[in-house]
């Protein structure tokens, strides 16, 4: 059932959406066929994971943040179409609850979106990111694609304020290539490897929105 409800507010949300928003995808060759991790930055609004899901035309699940099932018809709204809660209380069993709902997700041929910053960017910069998706593509495999994406002008997607946001794909890697090329060991990621891993594909989202990574 999730993937029917997954489809039909997507579809729902899209056809109020595609009139009045503009949004250009580049990159769009760069997505896998298969299950993979979508990694977005800088996150400036909270509109992102419906333009990602809508314009990308694919069956997504995101992390959002757990305040958000306070709200009863939220909270019915993200589970009916299967998006995963995470607690920032910094408590173990939590984030380890999340990543493995996250990596039956993947299980399932569907695809992970996650913003990595976890709160919006004030300034429209990329800032600094949590690992936990570097844990999730470890417990899935170290061949899960990881595929970076530059959120640009996501604030101006609606025609009425003159602009046109963009979604940029970029190339994707895994954390075995990055792994190696940081020189880095790849049979166990550990807190340092992880963090090294994530930084990276940081960076890689700066690059692609043309935004500074602090």
């Amino acid at each position: 059932m999730i993937r029917f409800w997954n489809w039909f507010f997507r579809t729902l949300f899209g056809v109020f959406l595609w009139p009045v928003a503009k949004v250009r995808v580049e990159g769009r060759q760069h997505l896998p066929s298969g299950p993979f991790l979508l990694i977005a930055g800088s996150h400036t609004t909270e509109l992102e994971p419906g333009f990602i899901a809508i314009w990308l035309r694919r069956q997504m699940r995101f992390y959002a943040k757990q305040e958000i099932w306070k709200n009863r018809f939220l909270g019915l709204l993200m589970d009916a179409t299967g998006q995963i809660p995470v607690s920032r209380s910094g408590v173990r069993e939590d984030a380890e609850s999340a990543t493995a709902k996250a990596v039956e997700v993947l299980r399932h041929g569907a695809v992970l979106g996650v913003f990595p910053e976890g709160t919006r960017s004030r300034d429209g910069m990329v800032h600094a990111g949590h690992p936990s998706f570097v844990y999730v593509a470890s417990e899935y495999g170290h061949d899960v694609p990881i595929v970076p994406v530059g959120l640009v002008d996501m604030h101006r997607c609606f025609r009425w304020r003159g602009g046109a946001a963009r979604i940029v794909i970029g190339e994707s890697l895994t954390v075995g290539q990055v792994t190696r090329e940081l020189g880095l060991p790849s049979e166990q990621i550990e807190a340092r490897s992880a963090l090294a891993v994530t930084a990276y594909v940081m960076r890689r989202i700066a690059t692609l929105s043309g935004k500074e990574y602090s």
